[in-house]
């Protein structure tokens, strides 16, 4: 909750009365009005967002949030909001990563144990469910299953569409000097089954 600072209500003390109420009031509505761009901020953008039950993250409804022209321009009504949008975004893409890494892990965890029951890790991802995974859990981005190949017996590939919601083949996204570009739009997010060969080089700062 937003609250009006002391020196705001000392100083409208020394006004006269009529004009002190007057003040009270608009400074009342400028706070209340700011909560109010904040709420509509948590309700349109953050909270339609997240589905925390299928574990999937609207990466459309949050780069849709960014560009609201509501939160971009300057208004005394959105200046909090327009302070806080631009960090409150990246960590919903943030959020996605850190989804994503935990229903890998996961699913890592399925086919090890299928690998040791069976000899073998498996031909698909269905083949875990219902003995090593009650349900598959989807890729944050798209809602779908998460990408997986068997290579050999021993040896599997896995990874997530990422942000951009294209399959690049298990691309890694690198800056030209080979240093993960997290911030990247571009490349999967896979899961560190062995040395990636695959990386898809970006400028750096690109996002």
């Amino acid at each position: 909750m937003i609250v009006a600072p002391r020196w705001a209500h000392r100083g409208l003390r020394a006004l006269p009365r009529a004009w002190a109420s007057i003040s009270r009031a608009a400074l009342g509505g400028f706070w209340y009005q700011n909560q109010l761009s904040i709420a509509q901020v948590f309700t349109e953008g953050i909270l339609a967002a997240f589905d925390a039950t299928q574990g999937t993250v609207d990466v459309a409804c949050l780069e849709a949030l960014a560009k609201d022209p509501r939160w971009k321009r300057w208004r005394p009504y959105s200046v909090f909001v327009g302070l806080l949008v631009p960090a409150i975004v990246p960590s919903g893409f943030r959020a996605a990563q850190e989804q994503t890494a935990i229903a890998q892990a996961r699913l890592a965890v399925a086919l090890e144990r299928h690998r040791l029951a069976r000899g073998s890790y498996p031909e698909a991802l269905r083949s875990l469910v219902p003995e090593f995974l009650d349900r598959l859990p989807v890729d944050p981005v798209t809602g779908q299953l998460m990408v997986y190949r068997r290579e050999a017996p021993n040896r599997y590939v896995l990874y997530a569409v990422g942000l951009n919601a294209t399959d690049d083949g298990g691309a890694v996204a690198v800056t030209k000097t080979g240093a993960p570009a997290a911030k990247a739009s571009l490349g999967d997010w896979v899961w560190p089954t062995a040395p990636v060969m695959n990386r898809l080089t970006i400028a750096e700062g690109a996002d």
